[in-house]
């Protein structure tokens, strides 16, 4: 949270950062923490959904052809008034419905297979001892 803070007074926008976490239990742990501070602001959220929140950052997890959107494009919500939903996916703007909400995910934090092919100024790595670390490397160290 102060490392957010610091990258933004230094002119790093949020949209130039990402958090690259190594588990899905971090990323997720990561995501709800983002997404309740999120909440403290009254935002709108999406229709039927408390999961997703107007100004969120977002991840489009299927190929829909015909409006142009493919699996792992990247964005954010920008509006959302009633059952519209608009936001910006891979810097073009779509129409989003209620109905699709089930093929998008919050993105504070991400995978490393998510962000492949991706590109931030600032990606923010955090690290955790786990059992695993602990009992392979202690070992040849």
């Amino acid at each position: 949270m102060r490392l957010g803070g610091v990258l933004r007074a230094a002119g790093i926008e949020r949209d130039d950062m990402q958090i690259i976490a190594p588990t899905n239990r971090e990323i997720g742990i990561i995501n709800t923490f983002f997404h309740q501070r999120a909440l403290t602001k009254d935002p709108n959220l999406w229709p039927g959904a408390k999961h997703i929140a107007e100004g969120e950052p977002v991840i489009w997890t299927q190929n829909d052809l015909q409006r142009g959107l493919t699996n792992g494009a990247w964005g954010r919500i920008v509006s959302i008034d009633g059952d519209r939903v608009e936001a910006v996916l891979d810097g073009v703007e779509y129409q989003l419905s209620a109905d699709d909400v089930q093929y998008v995910q919050l993105v504070y934090a991400s995978s490393v297979h998510k962000a492949q092919g991706s590109q931030w100024s600032r990606v923010i790595i955090p690290t955790y001892r786990t059992r695993l670390w602990i009992g392979h490397w202690s070992t040849r160290l």
